[in-house]
């Protein structure tokens, strides 16, 4: 809910309290690195108060959620390259680490 609220409203999320991305980010901080090694899908999605069987629709809706959020202005984690801004030369479709992000410790 808050993730959609956040959209709708065009907020974006500096805090990382409102996106799908940032809620996970929170929980997966706590995760041994181990498990983001493995071959099965690392972790199981549910939504609350969604009903739901995670027997892999919901993990790719989880997945496709992120991706779109990564690309959003309630994120702006990625930002889009010149050449998608200008519609011209090759890579419109190429998204670029926003340089303007605080990657620090702690941040």
């Amino acid at each position: 809910a808050l993730a959609l609220q956040c959209r709708d409203a065009g907020t974006v999320d500096t805090a990382g309290d409102l996106t799908i991305f940032g809620q996970a980010a929170r929980q997966a901080v706590r995760w041994p690195s181990k498990v983001l090694r493995s071959q099965a899908p690392p972790f199981r999605v549910r939504y609350r108060d969604e009903p739901g069987q995670d027997s892999g629709g919901v993990y790719r809706d989880f997945l496709d959620t992120i991706a779109d959020e990564l690309m959003s202005p309630q994120l702006q984690v990625l930002i889009r390259s010149p050449n998608q801004t200008a519609n011209i030369g090759e890579h419109r479709d190429a998204w670029l680490l926003n340089p303007a992000l605080d990657v620090s410790p702690g941040s």
